[in-house]
């Protein structure tokens, strides 16, 4: 049986995995743990600035699931509003709605002119 900690290295190790489809699935596995996921979320705000635009997919959804617990990275999502791909502009759009509007209410401009 794996430690606590040991599950974090892994999970931390394939989110700075050198292969992209190793990235893009650390990151749906972090969505599917939602809140519990929250001490990822500075990976995966780091992740919106990936070259690979499902990586950066990836990440949007992860931290809009992560929710509220995610507050510290609603700048990288508004970063991410600007994103060329409109897929990572429609999650990071979702997700700062579900960061709620204590984090992503300053970002509200942007999010409308979408």
């Amino acid at each position: 049986v794996m430690a606590a900690d040991d599950d974090y290295d892994a999970l931390l190790d394939q989110l700075q995995s050198f292969d992209e489809s190793v990235r893009k699935v650390a990151l749906q596995t972090l969505a599917l743990q939602g809140e519990v996921a929250s001490e990822y979320a500075a990976e995966a705000g780091r992740l919106l600035q990936d070259e690979y635009e499902e990586v950066r997919r990836a990440a949007a959804v992860a931290l809009g699931k992560i929710g509220t617990k995610a507050g510290q990275q609603a700048k990288a999502l508004a970063s991410a509003l600007m994103d060329e791909d409109k897929g990572v502009r429609a999650e990071a759009a979702r997700a700062l709605g579900a960061l709620g509007p204590a984090a992503a209410g300053r970002f509200a401009e942007q999010v409308a002119s979408l």
